[in-house]
This record gives structure tokens, sequence and C-alpha cells, in this order.
């Protein structure tokens, strides 16, 4: 899990890695039909451990937080497959410019991320999800590592 709190403008590879762990989480809260309203600001805040003892409670299945977090990275990679059909490539993987001036007031006040640090974090994160870091399309290896051969791309 995410022990140590990260600045939010920390470009490392760990910081990369915390937002990649924390989309796969967030995969499996939409598929298991959780607000993010009542999550996020009702102050319910479920580990992976605390859903996987429901989802064993539930179903039965002998289920394992790793096999939680496979299946949210499963459907992280599935949602980008299909939008590499539909035409989405690392071309559309950008912020809008008004994200890369340095931020006024706060205390972060005149600090900004760049596009090279921008980019390197893609690189990370591509590389990290097992996608292709030239066009941000999952590899045939990452698809077959998460059962996912059927996918034609």
């Amino acid at each position: 899990g995410i022990t140590t709190p990260l600045s939010r403008l920390d470009t490392s590879r760990d910081k990369v890695m915390a937002m990649k762990k924390t989309q796969d989480y967030m995969c499996m809260l939409n598929s298991l039909i959780l607000c993010n309203c009542i999550y996020w600001f009702g102050g319910v805040h479920y580990r992976p451990i605390d859903l996987v003892e429901i989802i064993k409670a539930v179903t039965g299945w002998d289920y394992t937080v790793e096999e939680f977090m496979t299946t949210g990275e499963r459907i992280n990679t599935f949602c980008r497959a299909f939008n590499v059909r539909e035409g989405i490539t690392r071309k559309d993987d950008y912020l809008p410019p008004k994200f890369m001036k340095p931020l006024e007031g706060g205390p972060t006040e005149g600090q900004v991320i760049t596009n090279e640090e921008f980019e390197d974090m893609l690189n990370n994160y591509y590389e990290i999800c097992g996608w292709d870091i030239e066009s941000g399309i999952p590899t045939k290896k990452k698809l077959g590592e998460l059962g996912l051969t059927f996918v034609e791309l």
C-alpha cells in the first residue's frame, strides 16, 4: 500500500507508482458500485483488505488483496485497450496548458511541474503499467499476464 505522504509536486517513480495503485484501486471501487462521493466525502474509507473481506463474505470466494489489486489493474488495462481501439494513444495523454503554469497563492506558490517532468512521469506510468512507452498501447505481454489475450489491438 501507500504508507508515506508524497508532495503534490513530487514527480518521482514512487509518486507514479502510488498514482497507479490508486487508479487500480478506484477501478475496483467502481466495479463494486461503491459511490465515490460517499467514499471520498462521507468519511467511509475502506482499505483493500476491508473490501476483500466483504467480497469473501458475500461470495464465499477465497480472495486475496493481491487478486483484488490485479483485478483493478485488469479493468484499467481493459479500459485502455478499449480507448486504443477508439483511437486514443499517447498523443491524447496530456494536461491542459493551464496545469503547466506556476501556481498562484498557497504553500506551493510559483511552483510548477514542467512538460519535461510530466513526460518523464508518463514514461514511468506506461512502463509500470506494461504499456508501450512510445504509444501508450498495452503490450501483448501485459495483456497475457492479465488474462486479456482475446483483446486485439
